[in-house]
């Protein structure tokens, strides 16, 4: 009895139906058709000298030489590119069960993910989820990078590209997105779209923000929709100013000097003043900003906020008008982002927030 040994050691039974079905396979592939007298003379000298024990890579080299002896080159050259078809399959999925076993088997998440830049905390099938893709997307996207090298610098040398990156000479942000390759890397993204239209330029369905509280629950919504399409960091640098915007309407253009009044009814347990509110407000926004992102691969929406003095805050909005035909006021946006770095600060003696980054402008 003639047996076959199978790529993982296991023996079956030799079967020369399965051959004659690949060959068929391959010649409908071509369009040619094999007479069956043909196609038994080449099964019969397949299994003409074939050993009683043979590997099914031995198998199929034989295939291969005798379609190639009978004059079949075309039938072979498809059974060849079937047969490295279904080898790259096999190795692609080798490749990502080894990878599984080693995040399965990490310390934590930064010893076994490829994003340099990850600010992902937790083992979890999420970040497995977008991980185990990464490796095919860096080869995708450096493809794309060094074709628009090739373009600009004819002499440009892939091989030693390639050899710069992998030794890290040089340094590409975040190989693992497509953002570097097609769009920009980060953004700064002016938010008046959004508080005349809220996300529904970005594909979102809500409309725009009537007050303090529906403002910072869709700023989260912009940030998570905004991030989720480019790599690095989205900077709002209006935020601030816009939710004192809300926060006048809210409570008058002086709240801020009347920050300690009690805004709660007598018949709630727990009083609140116009700070304490302001600080849960500014409690809900970082909280959620620093919470894992789906579409980001379980990493938190990178968001950078901007403070101003009067000077820079005069240029930037001195001309400016919001919906509603009011101005900004520097008075109370002063003290407005004066008290968030405090918050901030106190906060983050509590808890590790990486989010915002924060700038002096």
């Amino acid at each position: 009895m003639r047996t076959v040994v199978k790529r993982n050691g296991a023996l079956v039974d030799y079967n020369l139906d399965k051959i004659k079905v690949a060959i068929l396979k391959a010649a409908k592939s071509n369009n040619t058709a094999i007479p069956d007298n043909t196609l038994t003379e080449i099964l019969t000298s397949i299994e003409d000298g074939l050993l009683n024990k043979v590997t099914v890579e031995e198998l199929q080299d034989k295939v291969e030489d005798v379609l190639i002896d009978k004059g079949f080159t075309d039938i072979a050259k498809s059974y060849i590119i079937y047969r490295e078809r279904h080898k790259k399959i096999r190795d692609f999925v080798a490749n990502k069960k080894a990878f599984i076993e080693r995040y399965k088997l990490s310390d934590n998440t930064a010893d076994s993910t490829l994003d340099d830049n990850s600010n992902v905390g937790n083992k979890n099938i999420g970040v497995i989820n977008a991980e185990i893709h990464k490796e095919d997307n860096i080869l995708i996207n450096r493809g794309m990078v060094m074709s628009k090298l090739k373009q600009l610098y004819p002499d440009f040398n892939q091989k030693q590209y390639i050899e710069d990156l992998e030794s890290h000479i040089i340094y590409k942000h975040d190989e693992s997105s497509f953002a570097g390759a097609i769009a920009p890397y980060c953004c700064s993204i002016t938010m008046f779209p959004f508080l005349t239209g809220g996300i529904k330029g970005i594909g979102g369905l809500s409309a725009s923000p009537r007050n303090l509280d529906s403002f910072c629950g869709m700023y989260v919504n912009l940030i998570f929709a905004t991030s989720a399409m480019f790599a690095g960091a989205v900077a709002t640098s209006e935020f601030l100013l816009y939710f004192d915007y809300f926060a006048r309407k809210e409570w008058g253009n002086d709240y801020y000097a009347r920050h300690n009044t009690i805004i709660s009814s007598p018949d709630c347990n727990r009083q609140k003043t116009i700070k304490s509110q302001i600080e849960q407000y500014f409690q809900q926004v970082i909280y959620s900003i620093n919470q894992p992102s789906a579409a980001r691969g379980l990493q938190s929406a990178f968001v950078n906020f901007s403070y101003f003095d009067k000077a820079f805050f005069e240029g930037m909005f001195g001309e400016f008008y919001f919906p509603d035909n009011s101005r900004p006021i520097w008075e109370s946006f002063n003290w407005l982002q004066r008290e968030f770095m405090q918050w901030f600060n106190r906060e983050r003696l509590k808890c590790i927030l990486t989010f915002p980054v924060n700038f002096a402008a």
